[in-house]
């Protein structure tokens, strides 16, 4: 028996900011379709496990991302450089991510 995703895998994530140069975001809604793509033992009903893989996503598999994406995704930036008035914005399938900054140059960087 083989099962795979039935070419419908769809995930929605929410963007709830930027804190301290980190991105937050959070999975709102998950889904994959699965379909019986051959058995040597004949015709396999996908449907019961269908239905377990629908109670499986939202009760265990999008806490489980959610915490293990709790503390964010971190910017890149560098030593000295801070960034402030951050925005973050969806548009077709892209983030967008503007800040102002600010940059100190760290003082093994300041020339004596």
């Amino acid at each position: 028996m083989v099962i795979r995703p039935g070419g419908v895998v769809e995930v929605h994530v929410r963007v709830a900011g930027v804190s301290n140069e980190t991105l937050l975001a959070n999975v709102t809604y998950l889904s994959c379709q699965i379909e019986s793509a051959g058995s040597d033992v004949g015709p396999i009903q996908s449907e019961s496990l269908q239905q377990l893989i629908d109670l499986l996503i939202p009760t265990v598999v999008v806490p489980f991302v959610n915490a293990a994406i709790a503390n964010g995704f971190p910017i890149p930036t560098f030593d000295g450089l801070t960034l402030y008035e951050t925005e973050v914005v969806t548009n077709n399938n892209t983030l967008y991510i503007s800040s102002d900054v600010k940059y100190v140059p760290p003082p093994s960087v300041v020339a004596h």
